[in-house]
């Protein structure tokens, strides 16, 4: 996204809206963005590369909990 990131875009969505259910996917692949935004709010966290095969098992989950 070429103004925010996606991760202060997060904080602002848990910022409102304290009980969304927010799924992160993104193209870089980095263990420490993705605690970061697991500790913002996020209740998952997708690499695009990994979006087909798991993308319908997370919502799945992350809904059911």
């Amino acid at each position: 996204m070429p103004s925010k990131s996606g991760e202060a875009i997060l904080k602002k969505i848990i910022q409102f809206h304290p009980y969304a259910r927010a799924i992160m996917i993104t193209g870089w692949a980095d263990k420490s963005i993705e605690m970061r935004v697991l500790e913002a709010g996020a209740k998952a966290f997708i690499e695009k590369s990994h979006v087909q095969n798991e993308l319908f098992q997370v919502i799945d989950e992350v809904l059911q909990n």
